[in-house]
């Protein structure tokens, strides 16, 4: 639009996307909207347009559920009352398009009032369903060409209706030749409209038996359709050899590899329908599910009473009586139907080529589906009853219209509040933690210090900018499960994407919280940490960690948790059927932990050959203390021959971290020694406390101390 307005015509695209004199993917579309639109600005003065397109490098568009940074472009405070420059041309636009939707609101009213004169009601329902869908409220309040190409497609429906009902007038064909024109010069999707348009006339002319009529009216239509329309189409044939340029298109945007099946697209019908109702932003913001499902039960039941008027109608066909559908009436709805029918047939394939399919495309026939459903609906109440019924579905859209972007759009875009330092939550984890001169970070805060796999876990930050900064720092998040496995992470501007430390302001506290989700795959249960860090992302150099004295630090963490699977295997008086064991085995630890069972991969060996060795742990309480366990292979004297110390699975799930009665699965690998002579040996195992080496003992059910140790298989020691 800017490139039309600053005088330079439209631009001519190249197959390679790199050498257009316009970035994006819609420099192929038919141009009236952008050629309006430069009509609408061109006094304006735009040159401060890259000023205000300051993109979002983590950006993740098209995925709903993922956590942060649905915002393509970083909001800055002083957009909310800019009235000039690019700010001015978008808000005039905007109006634009709020203008048309109102037309298309109005066109959908007037079709249904065509098809059904004496049912005001009817013609009430379907226009509010059309005005108060959130969807196309968002769609109505943006800059793009869906808002026009929607209202001229209604248009051609209005004249395609009163064409088929009132006859074919001079003025009716230039209507609709004209209303044609304008939508195929809005978008490409219109071109369905075409065999529509041909077919009216032919049910017209047929209902007449003029063979000659046929032929004029469609010369006038038509021929109004190519002056009109045509140029544009001629345009692209002449530049890239398509009339649709979608050559040009395709090599900026790529095919979809590979291409599914029409089998295949059924997957991804639910987020079709979601996503014609409400699904905002970059396809990346999405309401409760209960409304979905609300409405997805609205349009069923709609479907339900359409068969059943179509049932009822067959009925009274074959019995002659009088109550049954006038005939245009009948053909009115046929062709609304086989509109939609013609454009989602278009949308499967573009499903196909191109990933992402959005319920606005189906937005050209809204008139048709917002008629249809209300038609649907009105099966199951009397008529007398159906002023109430459009109260009732107007209503309910209505007020999820008001809610959406309360609810759902502003907070997703707000700005991380800023607090005091006296506002932090005692049990947040307190730190004093510089990075560099820039930024302090002051407490940790996890929304949940036991999670699953899978789940959503939250971490807030508490930053203190100590300096304000040009350079726009990346904060990394990451959680850290066993093995040192990254197991959810986050990377990303502050604000999950809203807040760039170059906005930063020194003397508050900023709030900053990071939601990720757990992988599902993770390795559980084990212990978690949380290690944070700040860096520059066009160079990967970190800021320098120190904490309050001073001291670098080499790798900051900053909190700690537990992640477990779906459902921990705990003790039930036998041998947990979580776990397949061999020698079940019971052995006090201390009345604090019991040893229920044990595996040995063999009982003979040579001497430098590995025994691996799995024991079954329950905790009989929640203990306070990390224990280390050790398996030592010990002669008759007691004299080691072999031996592991170390934390529960391999230091990543320590004992203060176990859950009373949870069982936990702990191995352990071990060497004989070279010089281990042969014969028989024991497996030996046991707990101590490492400040102290004292071991954890062994008690019978009186309380009597009877060792602290247990012993386990016997192995055989074989020589060369």
């Amino acid at each position: 639009m800017k490139h039309i307005a600053d005088g330079r015509g439209l631009p001519v695209l190249h197959l390679d996307p790199s050498k257009n004199p316009v970035a994006g993917t819609v420099g192929h579309h038919p141009p009236l909207y952008h050629l309006t639109s430069a009509l609408l600005t061109f006094w304006i003065d735009t040159d401060d347009a890259d000023s205000l397109i300051w993109h979002n490098p983590h950006c993740v568009a098209g995925v709903p559920h993922w956590p942060g940074n649905k915002n393509r472009i970083i909001h800055l405070d002083t957009e909310v009352f800019n009235y000039h420059g690019t700010a001015l041309a978008i808000r005039i636009l905007r109006l634009f398009t709020v203008l048309l939707s109102g037309v298309t609101v109005l066109a959908t009213y007037l079709i249904a009032l065509e098809i059904f004169p004496h049912w005001k009601p009817l013609a009430l329902g379907a226009a509010a369903i059309n005005a108060f869908n959130p969807q196309f409220i968002f769609i109505s309040a943006r800059v793009g060409n869906d808002a026009m190409v929607t209202t001229f497609s209604a248009l051609v429906l209005l004249g395609i209706v009163r064409l088929l009902k009132r006859g074919a007038t001079r003025g009716r064909l230039i209507w609709l030749g004209v209303t044609l024109s304008l939508a195929l010069l809005s978008k490409i999707s219109s071109l369905a409209l075409l065999p529509l348009a041909a077919l009216t006339l032919a049910i017209r002319a047929i209902q007449q038996r003029s063979v000659g009529r046929l032929i004029k009216w469609g010369m006038i239509v038509f021929s109004i359709v190519l002056l009109i329309a045509g140029w544009a189409y001629l345009r692209n044939w002449i530049l890239y050899r398509h009339p649709l340029a979608s050559n040009v298109w395709l090599a900026a945007v790529g095919l979809r590899e590979p291409q599914p099946s029409l089998i295949e697209l059924y997957e991804e019908f639910w987020g079709l329908e979601i996503s014609f109702w409400a699904v905002f932003g970059w396809m990346n913001i999405v309401i409760d599910e209960i409304f979905y499902k609300l409405l997805a039960v609205m349009v069923r039941l709609s479907i339900v009473g359409l068969l059943v008027l179509a049932i009822s109608q067959f009925e009274k066909f074959k019995a002659l009586q009088r109550k049954q559908l006038d005939r245009s009436n009948l053909l009115s709805l046929l062709l609304l139907g086989l509109w939609f029918l013609l454009l989602f047939a278009s949308l499967l394939r573009f499903m196909q080529i191109q990933t992402g399919a959005q319920g606005r495309y189906l937005f050209p026939a809204i008139p048709a589906i917002s008629i249809f459903i209300f038609l649907g609906l009105s099966q199951f109440v009397p008529q007398r009853y159906n002023g109430m019924l459009a109260g009732v579905v107007g209503g309910a859209l209505f007020l999820l219209a008001v809610l959406c972007p309360f609810v759902y759009i502003a907070p997703t875009y707000a700005k991380p509040p800023v607090i005091t330092a006296e506002d932090i939550p005692a049990e947040a984890h307190h730190l004093d933690i510089n990075f560099g001169d820039k930024t302090r970070l002051l407490a940790c805060q996890l929304d949940k210090k036991v999670v699953r796999r899978g789940d959503p876990l939250s971490v807030t930050l508490y930053w203190q900018p100590r300096a304000e900064m040009e350079q726009d720092y990346n904060v990394f998040v990451h959680i850290l499960g066993r093995d040192e496995e990254v197991i959810a992470q986050k990377d990303t501007y502050p604000g999950m994407g809203s807040y760039p430390t170059s906005l930063w302001q020194v003397g508050g506290v900023i709030k900053d919280t990071y939601g990720m989700y757990v992988l599902p795959e993770s390795k559980a249960p084990s212990r978690f940490r949380v290690e944070v860090g700040v860096y520059d992302r066009s160079t990967g150099e970190a800021l320098p960690a120190f904490d309050k004295d001073g001291h670098l630090l080499h790798g900051v963490t900053v909190a700690q948790g537990k992640v477990t699977t779906q459902q921990e295997p705990h003790y039930s008086g036998g041998t947990p059927v979580a776990f397949d064991m061999a020698h079940p085995f019971d052995s006090a630890q201390g009345r604090q932990v019991s040893l229920t069972g044990y595996k040995v991969d063999k009982t003979e060996v040579k001497a430098g050959e590995t025994i691996n060795v799995a024991l079954y742990w329950r905790a009989q309480r929640k203990m306070e203390e990390d224990y280390t366990v050790f398996v030592h292979l010990v002669d008759e004297e007691g004299t080691i021959w072999g031996q592991h110390d170390g934390q529960p699975v391999n230091g990543y799930y320590p004992t203060s971290f176990w859950d009373q009665d949870e069982v936990v699965k702990d191995k352990h690998a071990f060497v004989v020694g070279e010089d281990t002579p042969p014969g028989k040996y024991w497996i030996e195992v046991g707990m101590y406390r490492l400040a102290d080496g004292q071991r954890l003992t062994i008690v019978d059910q009186d309380g009597q101390v009877l060792d602290d140790k247990a012993l386990l298989s016997e192995i055989m020691v074989k020589g060369e």
